[in-house]
């Protein structure tokens, strides 16, 4: 049984490329399938400031007609600039349990990057850093939460039999809330918060664009230089406030001033894969009306 791999151009021809993950991921009953509606903006240039800095391939896997599979090649201009290191990335990296057709894949994200002069390759990043990452190779019993990678069972596997070798660990920590902080954590909060000269303040939510400047430039200074860092550009804080817009809760965000100038934050999201994890994929026609009541009145957990 032969593989066909075809490649579908962002923004154009990804309807293929959506469903592949809905193929591979059936009957697994932790992945959430992301908004269709989110998911296009992303792979179309025209909606998304990602491709002013980068190119990007789509490439899916068939196997006597069926979607077994699905991969994305990507070259990142600012990655290169801050890094220089000839590294191109591949991402949704999404197979059936199957060698074949994994290897076909990995070496058609191979060849458009070695076309793109690229050296190196690695992943998944989907499409950078900041987003989905990585292979999941425990806790599959975990629903992924908002902007967390999520594999198969035996993606890690396929991915060692195919010549990939690991580059880095990547941990994911979950908090409960409800759990009650030990007392070196409450002496440190005291601590901090009798500071006379620490202000511990909410996002003001009205000045969004202008609270979301501040948090980047906290967010790059202090992740220059570290693996996978690529600077946040205008254009893409400003896709990350209007996207924002809606769900950011000032309850869970927050900026650290220091002698009034800010110096730190912490900034949390509501969980919206656990809000739309019934939806598979469809915001409208009704979806949308359960979506702001289940993340502004319900909350998620």
């Amino acid at each position: 049984m032969s593989i066909e791999i075809r490649q579908h151009e962002p923004g154009k021809d990804i309807g293929d490329f959506i469903e592949a993950g809905f193929e591979v991921f059936r009957g697994d009953p932790s992945w959430v399938p992301p908004l269709d509606m989110i998911f296009r903006e992303k792979l179309t240039p025209a909606k998304d400031p990602f491709y002013e800095h980068a190119e990007v391939a789509l490439f899916t896997a068939r196997r006597d007609g069926r979607l077994v599979g699905r991969i994305s090649a990507s070259v990142d201009r600012s990655w290169l600039a801050e890094h220089k290191d000839e590294t191109g990335h591949f991402g949704y990296f999404d197979t059936i349990d199957d060698e074949e057709v994994a290897r076909a894949l990995l070496a058609a994200a191979e060849a458009w990057l070695r076309e793109k002069k690229m050296k190196r390759m690695n992943g998944p990043m989907s499409f950078s850093a900041t987003q989905e990452i990585g292979v999941l190779v425990e806790g599959f019993e975990y629903p992924p939460s908002v902007e967390m990678g999520h594999s198969r069972d035996y993606q890690g596997a396929l991915a060692e039999k195919c010549g990939l070798v690991k580059e880095k660990d990547l941990w994911c920590w979950r908090y409960a809330d409800g759990v009650n902080f030990n007392a070196r954590t409450l002496k440190a909060w005291e601590t901090v918060r009798a500071l006379p000269e620490v202000k511990l303040r909410s996002v003001d939510i009205k000045r969004l664009r202008e609270e979301l400047g501040v948090i980047m430039e906290i967010y790059n200074e202090t992740w220059a230089g570290k693996w996978g860092f690529v600077p946040t550009t205008s254009k893409e804080l400003d896709k990350v406030a209007k996207d924002l817009s809606l769900v950011l809760d000032p309850a869970i965000a927050f900026i650290a001033d220091v002698d009034g100038k800010p110096a730190g934050m912490c900034i949390m999201v509501p969980n919206l894969n656990e809000v739309t994890a019934d939806f598979g994929g469809r915001l409208f026609p009704f979806n949308w009306a359960r979506l702001l009541w289940r993340a502004k009145v319900k909350r998620p957990k």
